[in-house]
């Protein structure tokens, strides 16, 4: 009679799948429009520069530990986050085609962002 036996200690592979329940997502493709609405009506302030700023829903909301990234079927880009929590949204064909959406580690409850548009020495 033959008996089993167990492979020689084969490594166990591990994956860690960071979920937020009902994060906070928008469209990549709809944020991608307002980008290029700002880009088509640029000359109105050549100096004007757009980025999308973080905003805590509510007072105690810590700002701290905010990470975003744009999320599809097969890609996944992190966007960094300035000190004052902006970012500017890069253009990424792949994640345009797959649909994506632009993802947060929090909850939609605790934060939104809107988008920022300044020029130097405007107030």
């Amino acid at each position: 009679m033959a008996q089993a036996t167990a492979p020689a200690s084969a490594p166990t592979q591990s994956v860690t799948v960071p979920y937020v329940r009902a994060p906070v997502d928008k469209s990549y493709r709809k944020m991608l429009a307002g980008v290029a609405r700002f880009e088509r009506d640029h000359a109105f302030a050549p100096a004007a520069s757009l980025r999308f700023r973080l905003l805590p829903r509510l007072p105690a909301t810590t700002m701290e530990g905010v990470a975003l990234r744009i999320a599809g079927e097969r890609i996944s880009v992190p966007l960094a986050l300035d000190a004052d929590h902006s970012f500017a949204l890069p253009h990424n064909a792949e994640a345009e085609r797959e649909d994506a959406a632009v993802l947060a580690n929090r909850r939609a409850d605790s934060l939104t962002w809107r988008a920022a548009i300044h020029s130097p020495g405007v107030a």
